[in-house]
């Protein structure tokens, strides 16, 4: 995954589509890895400024919106990427899959 300086990040779907050519391209332990962990911090950032949005002006409503939508695709890839990487998925508990590290 590229590096970038400290002041400047990716947007998310950048990121995202990032984590998908990772995958493609056969880093599949990593890019999950990834992905787990951009997912809890996008979860946790979209949480913050949707329980914020009433004190400040911040993120309007169609960007929240956007991202609670690439929230809900992370999960699904997340989803599949685990599935796909483990032998015995049909017998993991959900609450397992979520949240393993």
């Amino acid at each position: 995954m590229p590096v970038y300086p400290q002041n400047q990040k990716a947007p998310p779907n950048v990121v995202y589509a990032q984590l998908k050519f990772m995958w493609a391209s056969g880093s599949k332990e990593e890019s999950l890895d990834f992905l787990r962990s951009f997912a809890a911090n996008l979860s946790r950032d979209l949480e913050a400024e949707t329980a914020q949005r009433g004190q400040r002006g911040g993120v309007s409503k169609q960007k929240l919106d956007e991202l609670a939508r690439l929230l809900a695709r992370c999960y699904f890839k997340q989803g599949e990427w685990q599935m796909e990487l483990s032998d015995n998925w049909a017998t993991v508990r959900v609450d397992a899959l979520l949240f393993q590290r």
